[in-house]
């Protein structure tokens, strides 16, 4: 290396030099406010604190639903495992009803509004207590609540044609659900049992149930024969069917539900009408209107808990 060439000075740090001569004297004058720049980095900060705040609660939300609808579904949904029955295979849950109307098919899989009384005109305000009458089941009150439950489609709703069954006694109310794929029956019971309800948690034997699973008779169609069994988490018993076990020939949704208190709903809907005869009439339909999910949450939901037979 040149030795003259070493003790050159470094061009760019003269360059250094010049570009500071030159940022201090362009900010010489400058006043610099201090107030405001304070107040923007509040407005930020705060900013910030907000958005955090609202991701914050976000997700609270989201878990708090979450959990809201697995308190509120009953037993787990077909396709897990609930309590089974002695003797019973579990099975797959059915497919999901190409007829389910659009407007419900974001419902079958979240619970139905859950309100604390029923819905019917003077019925009480309150829990009922020994002074307070309790509400008949009957076609007017059983509609109105369906109507509540399903606010979508109450218009597809009206009162139906009873027809003969072999049930137990209690009230049944027939309805009538129709729409573009067409009617389909509804089967609504309430009825008491004198049977003794399962004392700690004890599965009960078939001749111990108010009721049990039916066979499919196999001429409703290609579905499958779904029935399982098994206590909820309020300690009633519940039964759960996908089959033509009620009326032969027309597949169907059963879901019966015991109550510790001795009381029995059992809701059937169907993929078509019944004659008063008990005949099948096929309207079209390969499934009921509602899928057994949605179906499940109306018999299981507290609108049911001040009616008698």
């Amino acid at each position: 290396m040149d030795p003259d060439r070493a003790l050159d000075p470094d061009p760019d740090l003269e360059l250094d030099l010049e570009l500071s001569a030159l940022m201090g004297t362009s900010v010489r004058d400058i006043s610099v406010p201090v107030a405001v720049i304070v107040a923007e980095s509040g407005r930020l900060g705060r900013r910030r604190k907000a958005a955090r705040r609202l991701r914050t609660a976000g997700a609270a939300l989201a878990v708090a639903a979450v959990a809201f609808a697995g308190a509120n579904a009953g037993l787990p949904l077909l396709g897990t495992a609930p309590t089974v029955r002695a003797g019973a295979a579990p099975a797959r849950q059915p497919e999901p009803d190409p007829g389910v109307p659009a407007a419900s098919a974001g419902e079958r899989w979240r619970p139905l509004p859950l309100p604390v009384v029923s819905p019917m005109q003077n019925g009480p305000d309150q829990p009922v207590t020994a002074d307070r009458a309790v509400l008949a089941f009957d076609a007017y009150g059983v509609l109105q609540n369906l109507r509540t439950a399903l606010p979508v489609h109450r218009n597809n709703l009206s009162p139906g044609t009873p027809f003969e069954a072999d049930r137990q006694g209690g009230s049944t109310v027939h309805l009538t659900y129709t729409d573009a794929a067409g009617a389909a029956a509804l089967e609504l019971a309430l009825r008491r049992t004198e049977l003794p309800f399962p004392a700690d948690g004890a599965t009960p034997a078939d001749d111990q149930l108010p009721f049990r699973c039916g066979h499919d008779s196999g001429t409703s169609g290609n579905h499958e024969d779904t029935c399982l069994s098994g206590y909820r988490p309020d300690g009633s018993w519940e039964l759960v069917a996908a089959n033509d076990a009620q009326v032969p020939g027309l597949f169907g949704y059963r879901v019966a539900i015991w109550r510790p208190d001795g009381t029995v709903l059992d809701f059937t809907e169907y993929a078509g009408t019944v004659t008063p005869e008990g005949e099948p009439v096929r309207s079209g339909r390969t499934r009921p209107p509602f899928a057994l999910t949605a179906w499940r949450s109306i018999a299981e939901s507290p609108l049911w808990t001040y009616y008698i037979s």
